[in-house]
């Protein structure tokens, strides 16, 4: 069985992908890749629950438990980011303005992508 983990960084995303005894490690620039792959299982590390600014009770106990490297976990996305805006710089502008903490590149740029569910039952076995 073929396993697939997802994450974002600055430049794209890194795939993991897990076969039996092979291992494999990929940095892609474009979630369809996704599409083209076989597997049993993906997983995407994405946002889940939404709140309107950015706190959520998971974030906080992680960093919590990863103290002293809890700066690793960034917050979280807010419903009118997502909605609203594309352009960091736009949007941390606008999250100032609120008394909200700023989002990452990473958050804005895995925003900016179509990774919903559609990839996972594309490349699904």
């Amino acid at each position: 069985m073929t396993f697939i983990g997802l994450d974002g960084f600055s430049k794209g995303w890194v795939a993991v992908t897990l076969d039996g005894d092979r291992r494999s490690v990929d940095f892609i620039s474009d979630i369809s890749w996704l599409a083209a792959q076989r597997f049993a299982r993906a997983a995407i590390d994405i946002p889940i629950g939404l709140g309107d600014d950015g706190v959520r009770a998971c974030d906080q106990l992680a960093r919590k438990k990863l103290s002293p490297h809890g700066s690793r976990v960034f917050s979280g996305g807010r419903r009118w980011l997502w909605q609203d805006f594309t352009d960091p710089d736009l949007a941390n502008a606008e999250a100032e303005r609120r008394g909200q903490k700023k989002v990452s590149r990473q958050l804005l740029a895995s925003r900016a992508e179509d990774h919903g569910g559609r990839w996972l039952r594309a490349g699904a076995s």
